[in-house]
């Protein structure tokens, strides 16, 4: 049996499933920063991916995942389901969740001048 610390259940093992074991995440914070984390490669993910990816990370900082082994994780739907979820979590409205990696949109004057130099100011092309 995998143990994973934090919020999580380790429930299901269909005997249909071949000896996988699915585990239930239960903590939102976790799941919602994995689910930005991978947003930042873009992959823009739904908030179950989050799920898989933090559980994915804990087993792997536990040592129960090797660096040699093969991991497959389902992406179940996409982020664009989820865009109150995605909103709240860069606008940082979510209960119960550190945002680590929010990226809150700027609010910027309807200006052409203002918005060019923010983009400019944000564009990696800027940073040299």
């Amino acid at each position: 049996m995998a143990q994973v610390p934090g919020r999580t259940r380790v429930r299901q093992r269909p005997p249909t499933a071949k000896g996988f074991v699915f585990i239930t995440m239960e903590d939102e914070d976790e799941l919602a920063n994995a689910a930005a984390r991978a947003d930042r490669t873009g992959m823009y993910c739904c908030p179950q991916t989050g799920a898989a990816l933090a559980v994915l990370t804990k087993l792997r900082s536990g040592g129960v995942i090797k660096p040699s082994d093969r991991v497959v994780v389902i992406s179940t739907a996409h982020g664009l389901k989820f865009t109150r979820f995605k909103a709240g979590y860069h606008e940082q409205t979510l209960e119960d969740v550190a945002a680590i990696h929010a990226n809150p949109p700027p609010e910027l004057p309807a200006d052409h001048t203002v918005v060019s130099e923010a983009i400019d100011q944000f564009s990696p092309h800027a940073w040299g």
